[in-house]
């Protein structure tokens, strides 16, 4: 996976369960920097993980102010389903680790951090899963992953992104709904309103397709747009430009570099792809290069599907 759902148990955040407050500040830096790279963390009981840990004495100075800031301003953290019973300000590390271990067990691709105290409570059938602080530096980094060009690989690798993400941007020069080998598009659309549960429902993402209309009637391409999506009840602004050739999946929480795009193959066949993670400054860069204020590129029409 390019990004991950993850949960963190409260004592990450606790200076005594490190040998002294600078090496617990150091793991935070090191995890918040993980976080933003490849992670979407869960609020565990619909937000009241966070008001606990900014209200416990022992959470480091960073985590309010800092951590917990930052992960809000970046988009990296969603309120999670309630696991919660009782009075939550009456609980332990134990409870919240197992309210995350009955996350996981509903939501059995997320992964969870804690630190090594709570690691021995755990049973055997969860420990692969679960990643202590005090190793962070050797977490698994994917920056890219090679899948099968097909509409189901693509949706496990986007689903996350489509479940959280607050803006969507689909570069693909030869992305025309009526080319065969972008016959499965709509069900990637599709899959943005399936993804996202009822809290963030109607927070729909700002969604953009950019497109060239090379060998192709823009007028064409227009009609064949608005005919095939307008019942998705989804708002896409279409930008079709005269001419490029890379192809991209930008959001604001990660850019990805699709080296054959959103095109599909023979479905007889096991073709692979090759996705690649972007660095921020590249992401920023390629939103900079489609933005119809400061674009290279020539516009040759713009419209929006609602």
């Amino acid at each position: 996976m390019l990004i991950s759902e993850y949960c963190i148990t409260p004592d990450v955040f606790d200076i005594s369960c490190y040998a002294d407050k600078k090496i617990c500040g150091l793991y935070l830096e090191q995890l918040l920097s993980f976080i933003l790279e490849e992670a979407i963390v869960c609020d565990l009981c619909t937000g009241k993980w966070s008001s606990w840990i900014k209200k416990s004495p022992h959470s480091h100075p960073h985590t309010k102010f800092k951590i917990l800031a930052t992960f809000k301003k970046e988009g990296r953290i969603h309120f999670a389903q309630n696991f919660c019973s009782g009075n939550v300000n009456q609980y332990e590390y134990e409870n919240w680790l197992d309210v995350a271990i009955k996350y996981y067990k509903r939501n059995p691709s997320t992964k969870i951090i804690t630190s090594t105290h709570q690691i021995s409570k755990l049973p055997k059938s969860v420990h692969k899963d679960f990643k202590p602080i005090e190793k962070i530096a050797s977490f698994p980094r994917h920056s890219s992953i090679r899948l099968e060009r097909k509409t189901a690989a693509y949706l496990t690798i986007l689903k996350p992104i489509f479940k959280y993400s607050n803006s969507l941007m689909f570069i693909d020069p030869y992305l025309h709904l009526g080319h065969k080998d972008y016959r499965e598009f709509i069900q990637l659309l599709e899959a943005i309103v399936k993804d996202r549960d009822e809290k963030i429902q109607s927070l729909q993402p700002k969604i953009e397709i950019h497109t060239s209309c090379q060998n192709a009637n823009p007028e064409d391409m227009k009609a064949s747009f608005i005919k095939k999506t307008k019942h998705l009840g989804l708002k896409i602004t279409v930008y079709i430009w005269d001419d490029f050739h890379d192809r991209f999946l930008i959001s604001n929480l990660i850019g990805i570099n699709l080296n054959q795009g959103f095109s599909i193959g023979n479905p007889k066949d096991k073709e692979k792809t090759t996705w690649q993670r972007l660095s921020r400054t590249d992401k920023e860069d390629i939103e900079r290069e489609f933005h119809p204020d400061s674009s290279p590129h020539k516009l040759i029409d713009q419209f929006i599907i609602n």
